[in-house]
């Protein structure tokens, strides 16, 4: 479907059609690498990282790809982006381990992704989200006093450091 997809935009822009202004997928979703091996879709709001300017050097050393407010973030840590199989996510929280729950947004069936933490280092919570398909994937990571909810493009493949 998504190479039918970019076929008939490659098609459209080389007959001098396609998408423009607010709503072209190049506006919604940008890629936000070079080596990322093809766009996100525009169907699959990303949530942006944060600058590097707003992270403290001590979350900085984990990684730069951090997600969230200032009470609870995400973090991953393995790669440039979000993938299929096993991600590495460091969560921060000053209320405890959050409660995350991910699962698939454009499916038909119920796809849920799995959650396995690690040893803690409050306020740090190193886990492993495994994603099982590729696609667009809401996550959501909860502790008493604070909510975050996300949405992120699984690539099929792990895309290297």
């Amino acid at each position: 479907m998504l190479k039918r997809l970019i076929w008939l935009l490659a098609l459209l822009s080389i007959a001098g059609c396609g998408f423009s202004g607010q709503d072209s997928p190049e506006t919604r979703a940008p890629t936000p690498d070079p080596r990322l091996l093809y766009p996100i879709p525009g169907a699959c709001p990303q949530t942006n990282s944060l600058p590097p300017s707003a992270l403290p050097d001590e979350r900085m050393q984990l990684t730069n790809a951090w997600i969230g407010k200032d009470n609870i973030l995400a973090g991953l840590t393995d790669s440039i982006a979000w993938h299929k199989g096993e991600n590495s996510v460091t969560w921060y929280s000053i209320d405890g381990q959050p409660e995350v729950t991910s699962s698939m947004v454009e499916s038909e069936k119920t796809r849920i992704a799995t959650v396995a933490f690690l040893a803690p280092r409050p306020p740090y919570y190193p886990s492993t989200l495994t994603i099982p398909l590729g696609g667009c994937w809401a996550v959501s990571a909860v502790t008493p006093k604070h909510k975050l909810i996300f949405t992120v493009f699984a690539y099929p493949d792990r895309v290297a450091r």
